[in-house]
Order: C-alpha cells, then structure tokens, then sequence
C-alpha cells in the first residue's frame, strides 16, 4: 500500500484540528470564554502595534508605493444582469 505525501499532510492536519477542537470543548464555560478573550486581545494588540512597529522599522508606505499599489490591486464592477442580457439581445 502506497501513501502519498500529500494523503499524509491532509490525515494530520485533519487529526491535529479534531484533536484542538476536542481539548476546546473539553474546557470549562469560563476557560472558554478566557481563551476567546484572549485571542481577540492577541489580534487587537497586533492591529494597533503594526502601525508603529513600521514606524520603528522605516517601513512606512511612501506615496509612490500607494499608487503602485493602486494600479496592483483588481478593480471590481458590479454588472446588472438585466443590462447584459439587453446588451446580448441587440
């Protein structure tokens, strides 16, 4: 019997997250909620840090790489369905 990477990866991953989720439930409603709390925390003191750890590092966006970006980025269009059948009727 052959077994591929890839089969391998996906059967780990997929145990680790049953097993996380399992060790989650098992906790207290007060764990819980502590952990939850905690990781918000986490992500929010990441957000309000990452400002000025770009300032600390000299890796703040100049305007030239504002408008590179603008031209990088994907440009969305809403489009009416009526209109394009219309357009395709003549």
């Amino acid at each position: 019997m052959e077994v591929s990477f890839p089969s391998i990866l996906k059967h780990l991953l997929q145990r680790t997250a049953n097993d996380t989720c399992r060790w989650y439930q098992s906790l207290s409603a007060r764990t819980r909620l502590l952990v939850g709390v905690g990781v918000m925390g986490y992500g929010c003191l990441g957000l309000f840090l990452s400002d000025k750890a770009e300032k600390v590092f000299d890796m703040v966006p100049t305007e030239q790489d504002k408008e590179r970006l603008k031209h990088v980025i994907p440009k969305v269009r809403f489009v009416d369905k009526a209109e394009v059948q219309r357009e395709r009727d003549g």
